[in-house]
């Protein structure tokens, strides 16, 4: 299992720079123009899991191939949900609005 994360791209968006890094991801600034103006947003990459190395402690910890893909899909299916939370709540003042096209890529 090899893991290779590049810097994402948005349909019509340039990746400006990476905001931080957290447990799942990195967040990265992109931007765009728009009739002469540009627009800035923020674009949240999960990479699941984050780094080889999370994969060979598990392989150490008595894990084989098929047991870490479970624990990890186990990870995306939490990601899911708190999507599908969010697009429900989509319009509340206090809540980030997602944009998902598919479930490899969303845009929040």
């Amino acid at each position: 299992m090899t893991i290779s994360h590049p810097v994402p791209t948005y349909p019509g968006w340039e990746t400006v720079r990476l905001i931080g890094r957290g447990s799942f991801g990195a967040v990265y600034e992109i931007r765009r123009d728009v009739l002469g103006l540009t627009e800035k947003a923020a674009l949240k990459h999960i990479s699941i899991p984050q780094n080889q190395s999370d994969v060979e402690e598990l392989y150490s910890s008595g894990y084989d191939e098929t047991s870490i893909t479970a624990h990890y899909e186990s990870y995306l299916a939490d990601i899911v949900r708190e999507y599908q939370l969010m697009a429900e709540m989509k319009g509340h003042t206090n809540v980030v609005n997602c944009a998902g096209t598919s479930t490899s890529r969303w845009s929040c």
